[in-house]
């Protein structure tokens, strides 16, 4: 069973990569270690959706929320780096709740 979720996981990955998300590995890590990196408001009010070439995508749940969000992008970025123990995340693309990443 081990094995057969290492396989799924690995093709996840190529399949990813195959898209265009090469950080797909790396951006698991990121939203894994999001509750614990961020803090507020971002914990509550906004969820990473993607990673791609240095940039975070971050959907706010509340699209006034961005603005106030948009202050906090430097602290965000060096808060996830150092969760992530390197410099995984260069910029951060906040998007509303209804947008795709």
């Amino acid at each position: 069973m081990s094995r057969d979720l290492e396989a799924i996981g690995d093709g996840l990955s190529t399949w990813l990569k195959r898209l265009g998300l090469v950080d797909a590995d790396l951006f698991f890590t990121l939203a894994a270690a999001w509750p614990g990196a961020v803090g507020e408001p971002w914990r509550s009010g906004a969820e990473p959706v993607m990673l791609a070439g240095g940039e975070l995508t971050v959907r706010v749940h509340d699209r006034a929320s961005i603005r106030v969000l948009s202050y906090g992008v430097t602290d965000l970025v060096e808060r996830l780096n150092e969760a992530v123990e390197q410099p995984a995340v260069e910029s951060v693309r906040l998007v509303g709740p209804s947008a795709s990443a």
